[in-house]
């Protein structure tokens, strides 16, 4: 950027001294292009913008002693995603076709698959990626479920509200460097029994006006 900025005032200091139009042009465009050489990232974040969002239900995964939600992520836009991350934001359990939100919850990231220990990547163009949502712990006695984290199990034993046998909704957002903000709500189902994948009823892009 320096460079650039070199070229720029020097260009500048011969302005007053250059009288033909030929010479006045070689300046103008040297001038213009190192503009364009300092801002050409932002430039760029103007025309080519990732457009990141789930576009499958589920995939389930079997582990020894765990059994896996998953859920398919993909980039469609023109740019990588930089630095993607989804986060849980709210929990809501469903009684009697009514929605609770859950009194004592703590908001965390999710867990890219076989990404442990962080939060964060760059999403590559047209290429399918997967989000670990939820799983069932079923060498527990009895079963218990959880929403995934890439930092191990946070809320066992913490106190916190995790999921539970039945209708729960996750609230969760896609943040990332070159894209707005995108949430969803995502609904989900486990019928309490151990052999039972939980199941992704549907998944809604929550829109925010104003």
């Amino acid at each position: 950027m320096d460079i650039y900025l070199k070229q720029i005032a020097e260009e500048l200091a011969k302005w007053n001294t250059k009288t033909d139009w030929p010479s006045w042009l070689v300046a103008g465009a040297t001038i213009i292009l190192g503009i364009v050489a300092i801002f050409q990232d932002r430039i760029r974040s103007l025309f080519f913008k990732s457009n990141v969002y789930p576009y499958e239900k589920q995939y389930n995964f079997k582990q020894i002693g765990v059994l896996i939600t998953r859920l398919k992520v993909i980039n469609n836009g023109k740019e990588t995603a930089k630095n993607a991350t989804f986060v849980i934001e709210g929990l809501s359990y469903v009684i009697e076709n009514k929605e609770y939100p859950a009194n004592n919850f703590c908001s965390y990231p999710l867990k890219w698959t076989h990404r442990d220990e962080t939060d964060v990547i760059d999403l590559y163009r047209n290429r399918p990626y997967y989000l670990d949502l939820c799983e069932v712990i079923i060498d527990e006695l009895p079963p218990r479920v959880r929403i995934c984290s890439p930092f191990g199990d946070p809320l066992k034993n913490s106190g916190l509200d995790d999921l539970k046998k039945g209708d729960n909704i996750l609230r969760i957002s896609m943040y990332c460097d070159n894209q707005k903000k995108k949430e969803y709500k995502i609904y989900i189902y486990w019928t309490g029994d151990a052999k039972d994948f939980i199941k992704i009823k549907k998944f809604v892009r929550v829109l925010r006006h104003g």
